[in-house]
Order: C-alpha cells, then sequence, then structure tokens
C-alpha cells in the first residue's frame, strides 16, 4: 500500500499536496535591472564612441575608457537627482548628468593615463 499524501503548509501558510507542489503555482520574480543602468551603458558607449571619433585612436586603454565612461554616466545620474540637475530627462534619467560625469570619467582616465608611464615603443 502507497502512503498517503497529507497536506502540509509551507512557510507563507499555503497548503499543497504534500508531494511538492504547491496549492497556487508561483510567479517568477527574478532580479530586476533598473532603467537607469542600462541607460548608463548606452550613454557611456555613445560617449566613448565620441571620444574615440574625436581622438582618433585610444589604443589599449578602450576598455578603461568605456568602463569609466559607463561608471560616470550612472554616478553623473544619481548626483543630478541629488543635486536637482534635472534640465534634460528621458523618464527618471538625467541626460545632461549622465553625458556630464560620462566625460568627467573619461577625462580622469585620459589624464591619469598621460602621467603614467609610458610603455616602450620598439
Amino acid at each position: 500500500m502507497a502512503p498517503r499524501a497529507t497536506p502540509t503548509a509551507d512557510p507563507a501558510g499555503r497548503t499543497g499536496s504534500g508531494l511538492g507542489s504547491p496549492a497556487e503555482p508561483q510567479a517568477y520574480t527574478g532580479p530586476v535591472i533598473g532603467p537607469a543602468f542600462v541607460l548608463a551603458v548606452l550613454f557611456g558607449i555613445l560617449s566613448t564612441a565620441v571620444y574615440a571619433l574625436i581622438r582618433g585612436s585610444i589604443g589599449a586603454r578602450l576598455p578603461l575608457v568605456v568602463l569609466a565612461a559607463i561608471l560616470g554616466a550612472w554616478a553623473g545620474d544619481s548626483l543630478g537627482e541629488r543635486l536637482g540637475i534635472d534640465l534634460i530627462r528621458l523618464g527618471d534619467f538625467r541626460v545632461l548628468a549622465a553625458v556630464i560625469g560620462a566625460w568627467l570619467g573619461i577625462g580622469i582616465v585620459s589624464v591619469v593615463a598621460a602621467l603614467g608611464p609610458q610603455g616602450r615603443r620598439a
């Protein structure tokens, strides 16, 4: 004779059949990425592309410049929110503050690269 399934309660108080399936199907609630980070990535890459177009060549610093521009855009949006800089907005994203932050990040990487040791060129 097979064991009989008894109703059990999970931590949320719902009762199931005892076989591991809840009475109500659970909705998937995975991690949610906010639009600010996605837009910061887009504006960071766009600012890096404009910088590369103006400068002509970035060389091996490209990953650092892209990362600095993305983080700068994200920080610029956050600072724009705190300081109330919202001249140009895209939803809750402060475009002007993000672009200024991205260019500050690009500028910091460029200055540090210019002050750092130069590689040997053959």
